[in-house]
Formats: structure tokens, C-alpha cells, sequence
């Protein structure tokens, strides 16, 4: 049996692994626009499903870098975390305790935290709506929604 891995090697893969999926994700869309202005169905179908199967997992690597950067959490809040079924589950956990770390523990509360908590919410929103991953996403659902695709 292996030595156990510390924190920081765990996140020096996921960091690995995070860089990994991107370039792939990058190389897809390069595909993906080549095959849209060719109007090749059969490879538009594929390349979208992988997209897909690599949005996810960036998703995945990307909490569990999270997870492991050295001032985020500790080995028993890590626990608890990844014993939660749901990856979304987990997500609202990770964003739950930030936040209460953040702002409770640290005895430096907003005025209303339920504000506070939905305004991050919302910013978080705007983020992942102006980042490339997702309106190019909603580039391809709409030209598949007109039946460009």
C-alpha cells in the first residue's frame, strides 16, 4: 500500500488536472466551431456530448481543487464534504461553510447575512454567465434550439 498523499500533493494534482481538462475543452470547441461552419452533423453530436462529459468534469476537479487549496478547509471539513452524495450538494456546502468561515467565524457578519448570502449568489451567477464555458454553451443550445445543429 501507498503512502498516504498530503493535502498540498492532492491539490498539486487537481491543479495538474484542472489544466488538463481545459486545454482539452479548448480543443474541442476549435473542433466544434470547424465542424458548425461545415455543417457536419455527426461530429457536431459528438463533440457536444464530450464537451459535456468535460464540463462535468471540470466541475468535479474544480471543487476538489477547492477543496485542497491550503486556506480553504481542513482534513474534517474535507470529510464532511466529500461524504455528500450529490457533487451539487457538495458545491452548496463548500459555499455554505466559506461563507461562515468568512464571516461568521471571523465575528465580522454583514448586516443581513441572507442579503449577503444571496448577493454572492447572484455574483457567482454573473460569473459563470460571462465565463467563455458557459455562453458558449448557450451558443450551441441556441443554434441547436434553431435547429442549426
Amino acid at each position: 500500500m501507498g503512502k498516504k498523499k498530503t493535502p498540498e500533493e492532492i491539490y498539486k494534482f487537481h491543479v495538474s488536472n484542472l489544466r488538463t481538462i481545459d486545454v482539452a475543452i479548448k480543443r474541442i470547441v476549435l473542433t466544434l466551431r470547424d465542424a458548425i461552419s461545415r455543417d457536419d452533423k455527426k461530429t457536431i453530436d459528438v463533440f457536444v456530448r464530450l464537451y459535456a462529459f468535460l464540463l462535468g468534469a471540470w466541475i468535479e476537479c474544480r471543487l476538489k481543487k477547492l477543496l485542497f487549496e491550503e486556506i480553504g478547509f481542513d482534513d474534517n471539513e474535507r470529510k464532511k464534504i466529500i461524504a455528500i452524495e450529490s457533487q451539487l450538494s457538495q458545491w452548496k456546502e463548500v459555499i455554505k461553510l466559506a461563507f461562515y468561515k468568512h464571516y461568521v467565524a471571523a465575528k465580522n457578519p454583514p448586516e443581513s447575512e441572507a442579503k449577503y448570502f444571496q448577493e454572492l449568489i447572484e455574483e457567482t451567477r454573473r460569473d459563470l454567465k460571462n465565463s467563455s464555458y458557459d455562453s458558449y454553451t448557450q451558443k450551441m443550445r441556441d443554434k441547436y434550439q434553431r435547429g442549426k445543429l
